[in-house]
C-alpha cells in the first residue's frame, strides 16, 4: 500500500464511467449538530479563498473491484456504503445564522452514472482529475464521487475493474481511505450473493463532530493547550511561525512568486523482513517501531544538519472507540512535536528521549487546533509535517495488492514539506510532497538516503553510534555533496 498522487498510479486504458451520488432537494433537512472546528475552518477557507486550484483538493483511493463487473450492482453498493456513513450524507451551507449543517436519511441517496466524454487517446489521469476538480468541493454536496475503468486489455479485464474514488477532506481521513476498499468490495460481493454484508458496527461521525465542537468551546485564551503551541512557534524571531523543514528547500534567487505544483514521491524504505528486524531491534531496547522510525528520521536530519532536535507538526487520529474506527470521517488532530536525540551516544540510547518527545503533547490531539490557532492569532499553516501510520491490522490489509492505493490530489505550494511514513504488510514506505525545485529535491533525496541507511543499519546490526556533526552540514553545499 502506497500513498501517491493519481499521476503516479498505473491507470489502465479502458472505458471510464463517472459515478455521482444524487438526492432529491426536498430530502435535505436541517441538522442542529454543529460542525467540528476542523470542518468549519476547512469550509471557511473554501468559501473565502481567492485562489481556486484548477485540479481541486481531495483525497481518495484506487482499488480493484473483486469479481465480474455489474454496473447496477456497483451503483447499489456505493449507495449502501454512503448510507452506512453519515459523513457522506451531511453538508453545510452559509445561512444568515452562519454555517448550518443539513443532512439526509440513509435511504435518500441513489448513485447515478454517466460515461466519460473524452477524446480517444486523451489523458485518462487528466480526465479523472478534471472530473474530481469540477464535481468535488467542500462547499457543495456530494462530497464523494467515483470513476470506474473497465480495462481494454483482456488480461487486466479478467482481474477486475479499477475504481478511483475521491472525497473532500471534510468527510474523509487516511483511515477512511483504507477502510473503504474492504467495505465497498464487501457490499458488492454481498449484493451479488444475496446476503447481508459482514461489516463491524459503525459509529456516527456527525456525533463525533459535536464532541470536537464542545472541546473547542472549552478552550479560551488562558487554556493550557495554548502554551505548548506558542512555545513550538517561538523560533527567536519577533513573529511566531511554524517550523520549516530543516534543510534548504528554496533556490537562492526565487524564480516565481506563484506557487507551483509540488513534487511527489513514494519509496519503499524497508522490505517486510527488514521491517520486522528493525521492529525487533527497537523492542529489545524497550521502544515501539514508530518511536524507532522517528528516531531514525531525527538521526538522518542530525547527520545532515548537525542539529539533534527536529520540530514538526504531527497529525494523529482521534478515534477512541471500536465504532469510530469503523466510521468514515475526519478524525484527526494536530500535535506540536519537538524531538531530540539529547546527548545520546547511540540510536538505542536516544529512543527514550524521542519517545518522550512524541508523547509529550499527545493529549493535544483532542484539543482542536483551529480553535487554538484562532485564539493565538496564528495565521501560518503547518510547513513541515510528519505522520506515521501502521496499516497492517486494518480490515483487508492482508489482501491489498499493488492496485490498491491511497491517493491525494496535487498541491500548489512553494515551501511545505509533508512526510508520511507507513508500515504495511509489505514493509515500510515513505511518501512525501515538497517544493518542486532542484534545491528541495537535493535536500529531500539526501534525507531519504540517510533515513534509509539508519533504518537498515539498525535492522542489520541492532544499533548504531551517533556521531557529532558540524552545524555547517546543513548548508546547501553540504547537501549537494551527499
Amino acid at each position: 500500500m502506497e500513498y501517491t498522487e493519481l499521476a503516479d498510479y498505473p491507470l489502465p486504458t479502458g472505458r471510464i464511467t463517472e459515478w455521482i451520488p444524487a438526492v432529491d432537494s426536498g430530502a435535505w433537512q436541517p441538522d442542529e449538530r454543529p460542525l467540528s472546528p476542523n470542518h468549519e475552518a476547512h469550509l471557511g477557507h473554501a468559501l473565502t479563498s481567492d485562489h481556486v486550484d484548477p485540479l481541486g483538493s481531495w483525497i481518495g483511493t484506487a482499488f480493484r473491484l473483486i469479481g465480474a463487473f455489474d454496473p447496477q450492482r456497483f451503483a447499489d453498493a456505493l449507495a449502501l456504503w454512503i448510507a452506512r456513513h453519515d459523513a457522506f450524507r451531511t453538508s453545510a451551507r452559509l445561512t444568515d445564522q452562519g454555517l448550518q449543517r443539513f443532512g439526509i436519511s440513509p435511504d435518500a441517496v441513489t448513485v447515478t452514472s454517466r460515461p466519460a466524454e473524452r477524446d480517444p487517446g486523451s489523458d485518462i489521469c487528466g480526465h479523472i482529475e478534471d472530473f474530481f476538480a469540477r464535481d468535488l468541493s467542500a462547499a457543495h454536496w456530494p462530497h464523494v464521487v467515483a470513476v470506474t475503468i473497465e480495462p481494454d486489455s483482456m488480461i487486466e479485464a479478467a482481474e477486475g475493474v479499477i475504481v478511483v474514488l475521491a472525497a473532500d477532506h471534510s468527510v474523509m481521513d487516511a483511515y477512511s481511505q483504507l477502510l473503504l476498499i474492504t467495505e465497498i468490495n464487501e457490499f458488492y460481493q454481498a449484493l451479488g450473493e444475496g446476503r447481508a454484508p459482514e461489516l463491524p458496527a459503525c459509529g456516527s461521525y456527525v456525533d463525533y463532530c459535536v464532541t470536537e465542537h464542545e472541546a473547542g468551546l472549552g478552550i479560551d485564551a488562558d487554556h493550557s493547550a495554548l502554551a505548548p503551541w506558542q512555545e513550538f512557534w517561538d523560533d527567536g524571531s519577533d513573529v511566531p511561525a511554524m517550523p520549516r523543514f530543516p534543510l534548504p528547500t528554496q533556490p537562492a534567487v526565487p524564480t516565481d512568486d506563484v506557487a507551483g505544483q509540488q513534487s511527489s514521491l513514494s519509496l519503499w524504505l524497508l522490505s517486510a523482513e527488514e521491517t520486522n528486524a528493525f521492529n525487533a531491534a527497537c523492542k529489545r531496547h524497550g521502544a515501539s517501531l514508530s518511536t524507532g522510525a522517528f528516531t531514525a528520521l531525527t538521526t538522518a536530519l542530525h547527520r545532515l544538519t548537525g542539529k539533534r532536535e527536529t520540530r514538526f507538526v504531527m497529525p494523529m487520529h482521534t478515534r477512541t472507540t471500536p465504532e469510530s474506527f469503523a466510521a468514515a470521517g475526519w478524525y484527526v488532530g494536530l500535535v506540536p512535536a519537538s524531538i531530540t536525540l539529547g546527548d545520546a551516544p547511540s540510536f538505542s540510547a536516544a529512543l527514550a528521549s524521542v519517545d518522550a518527545g512524541v508523547r509529550r503533547h499527545a493529549a493535544l490531539t483532542h484539543q482542536p487546533y483551529p480553535r487554538i490557532a484562532a485564539l493565538a492569532g496564528m495565521l501560518d499553516t503547518p510547513r513541515f509535517a510528519v505522520s506515521f501510520v501502521d496499516a497492517r491490522f486494518l480490515p483487508g490489509a492482508a489482501t491489498w495488492t499493488d492496485r490498491d492505493r491511497a491517493l491525494r490530489s496535487r498541491i500548489a505550494n512553494n515551501d511545505e514539506v509533508y512526510i508520511w511514513v507507513n508500515r504495511t504488510t509489505e514493509g515500510m514506505n515513505i511518501s512525501l510532497r515538497f517544493p518542486n525545485n532542484e534545491v528541495a529535491a537535493a535536500s529531500i533525496h539526501a534525507m531519504i538516503g540517510e533515513f534509509a541507511a539508519v533504518l537498515r543499519d539498525v535492522a542489520t546490526n541492532g544499533d548504531l553510534q551517533l556521531t557529532d556533526t558540524s552545524e555547517a552540514a546543513g548548508s546547501p553545499d553540504a547537501v549537494e555533496q551527499l
